[in-house]
C-alpha cells in the first residue's frame, strides 16, 4: 500500500485467533495437523488462550473451548437437540438396569423417560423466535432462531423475524446483519432491507442498510438472490423482479431511484429499484471488509474522512475533521470496536493529528503543531 500511513501492529494475537475461529467454524473439521498447530498456537501463552476464548463468546460459539478437547467439527446444536441427546443417554442406562434387575421401579422410570423424550422430540414451533432483536451503538449480539438460522447484529441495528409454517422472513429496519441460514429447500430464507430482498436456501451472508436506502449485500458462502422494486411498484402486489444472483465473494450494492414528473407538485409515481454495483473480491479482502465479526474494524488504505465516519458507527462521539487537508490522508490498520481513544492516542503520537475532546460528546481533529 504505496503512501499509506500504517497503524503499529500490537494484534497478531487478535488476528491469529480471529483466523483459528474463523476455520473453527468452517464447514471442515480441522485435520490432525491443523489440530496440533492449534494446541502448540494455545500453549504459547496466556493470552493466546485468552484471546480465542473472548472471540468464542463474541461470536456466539459457546461450545468452542469444550470442542478442542475432542476432535474437532462444526457443531450447530440446538438446545431441544442437546436435551434429547441427554434423555437419550439416561434413558441407556435406565434399560441397561430394567434389564439386570427386571425391577417394576426401573421400568416406570423408563417409562417415564420415554415420556420425557418424546415431549423434547416434538418440533420447535417456527414463531418461537418472532420478535424485534436490536442492538445499542457500540453493541453487538448473536440471536439463534427456531430452525437453527443465526443472525449476527452489528452496531445500532434493528432486525424484526417473521417465522412461519411456510415461510421464513426477515426485515431489517435499521443498521447490518449477518445472516447463518439453515438449509431448506421448501422454505427460502427472505430478507428485506429498504426496497430489497434478498433470498437464500442455506447460505451465509451480510446485509447492510445505509441511510435506510442503499443496500449493500457481501455473500460469505453459496448463493443469494437479490431482487428490487419494479417501476409502478405501490400497487398492492408489489411485485419484484430478479436483479442478480451473487456468489460467494461477490458484493452487490442495491439502491433505489426516483423519477418525478418534472414541473409538477404531485409526488413521485415511478420508482425502480437498481443493482448499481456488482464487484468480485478476493478472500483477504472479504476477510477485511467482515472483520466486526470478530469484534474488530480494520483499514486499508482509507481516508481518514472513511475511518471516522466507519469509527463512528461505534460509538457516540461526534468526530469532526476541521483541517480539509486530513480528510485525505490514507489510513491502514485495525482497531477493536469500541476502543475509540486508542485511535486518538495513534493520530496524536504517530501522525501529528491535534485531537481536542469538548463538550457534549464532540471531538474534532486538526492539524498538531509543526515540529
Amino acid at each position: 500500500m504505496d503512501n499509506v500511513l500504517e497503524f503499529p501492529d500490537s494484534s497478531a494475537i487478535e488476528r491469529e485467533a480471529a483466523s483459528w475461529m474463523v476455520k473453527l467454524d468452517g464447514d471442515q473439521p480441522l485435520s490432525p495437523a491443523e489440530q496440533d498447530e492449534l494446541q502448540r498456537w494455545m500453549a504459547n501463552s496466556p493470552a493466546h488462550r485468552d484471546e480465542l476464548e473472548r472471540l468464542a463468546e463474541l461470536w456466539g460459539l459457546l461450545n468452542v473451548l469444550t470442542v478442542l478437547a475432542v476432535p474437532l467439527e462444526k457443531q450447530h446444536i440446538s438446545l431441544s437437540q442437546r436435551l434429547v441427546q441427554g434423555l437419550q443417554a439416561q434413558w441407556a442406562g435406565l434399560l441397561h438396569t430394567a434389564v439386570s434387575v427386571r425391577g417394576v421401579s426401573a421400568l416406570c422410570l423408563l417409562g417415564l423417560a420415554l415420556v420425557v423424550l418424546s415431549i423434547y422430540l416434538q418440533p420447535t414451533s417456527p414463531s418461537a423466535s418472532n420478535g424485534l432483536y436490536q442492538t445499542a451503538i457500540g453493541q453487538q449480539s448473536t440471536t439463534r432462531l427456531s430452525d437453527n438460522s443465526s443472525i449476527l447484529l452489528n452496531t445500532n441495528s434493528k432486525v424484526r423475524v417473521e417465522y412461519s409454517e411456510h415461510s421464513r422472513k426477515i426485515y431489517l429496519l435499521q443498521g447490518e446483519a449477518h445472516f447463518d441460514v439453515a438449509p431448506n429447500k421448501k422454505i427460502p430464507f427472505q430478507v428485506y432491507a429498504g426496497d430489497g430482498l434478498v433470498q437464500a436456501v442455506g447460505t451465509a451472508f451480510s446485509v447492510y442498510l445505509q441511510q435506510g436506502e442503499v443496500v449493500k449485500v457481501t455473500v460469505t458462502e453459496g448463493k443469494v438472490k437479490v431482487m428490487g422494486e419494479p417501476l409502478n411498484s405501490q400497487q398492492q402486489t408489489n411485485p419484484r423482479i430478479d436483479l442478480a444472483t451473487l456468489k460467494a465473494g461477490q458484493i452487490g450494492t442495491l439502491e433505489r431511484v426516483d423519477s418525478s414528473h418534472r414541473g409538477s407538485n404531485q409526488p413521485p409515481t415511478n420508482r425502480a429499484s437498481f443493482l448499481q454495483t456488482l464487484e468480485s473480491i478476493d478472500q483477504q479482502e472479504l476477510d477485511r471488509q467482515l472483520a466486526w465479526h470478530t469484534g474488530l474494524v480494520m483499514f486499508a488504505g482509507e481516508s481518514l474522512e472513511q475511518v471516522v465516519h466507519e469509527i463512528s458507527r461505534y460509538s457516540e462521539l461526534n468526530i469532526r475533521i476541521t483541517d480539509p487537508s486530513l480528510k485525505t490522508l490514507k489510513i491502514g490498520g485495525q482497531f477493536r470496536i469500541g476502543e475509540t481513544n486508542a485511535m486518538f492516542d495513534v493520530l496524536e503520537s504517530n501522525f501529528n493529528i491535534q485531537v481536542d475532546h469538548l463538550a457534549n460528546g464532540q471531538v474534532t481533529l486538526s492539524s498538531g503543531p509543526s515540529s
